[in-house]
């Protein structure tokens, strides 16, 4: 892929919808086909915490973003932000480790010990409980294509046990 050729292509910018977030520390998701999906992040503007899956089509003639039912995506908690995402197409997957949610109206954060796996065929999430050992802030998070289903690796980033976050010394692989 000429990937000059893509930075420099103009593109018409149209209207946002005005629901969807302006966030950062989040992750997308893609099938690598026509469609991609925006989880978690930290919203810079109105203070919105509630968990949202939004997808964007490049195959509809009209291109949007389109926000998925919260209930029928089996989103729960508050947006997580900070944690780690990674995006398997060939296994029609997309995760989401750790992270966590500050309250701008408090002094509250609460800290993520799970991980959110995103099915891209029927659009819902489910979450796996991590062990407190697991980092789920500011790491990595990389599929390796190993063994009969492959690996997650989560490299680097911090604990967090008691809201006191700690550097990790070693590195985490789980079997997908």
């Amino acid at each position: 892929m000429d990937f000059q050729a893509v930075i420099t292509d103009e593109v018409e910018l149209k209207p946002q919808d005005p629901q969807l977030p302006l966030i950062s520390n989040g992750t997308l998701w893609s099938n690598q086909i026509n469609t991609f999906w925006l989880f978690g992040g930290v919203s810079s503007g109105p203070a919105n915490h509630d968990n949202t899956l939004w997808r964007f089509n490049s195959s509809l003639k009209e291109q949007k973003w389109t926000q998925l039912d919260k209930n029928s995506a089996n989103l729960t908690g508050a947006r997580p932000a900070d944690g780690a995402g990674c995006n398997v197409p060939s296994h029609f997957k997309g995760y989401y480790l750790g992270g966590m949610a500050k309250y701008a109206d408090s002094s509250v954060v609460e800290y993520f010990h799970s991980m959110t796996v995103f099915d891209m065929k029927t659009e819902k999430t489910s979450v796996i409980g991590v062990p407190h050992s697991v980092p789920i802030i500011g790491q990595n998070l990389v599929f390796l294509s190993a063994g009969k289903d492959g690996v997650l690796v989560a490299l680097g980033g911090h604990t967090e046990s008691n809201s006191v976050l700690e550097r990790v010394s070693e590195n985490f692989v789980g079997h997908e």
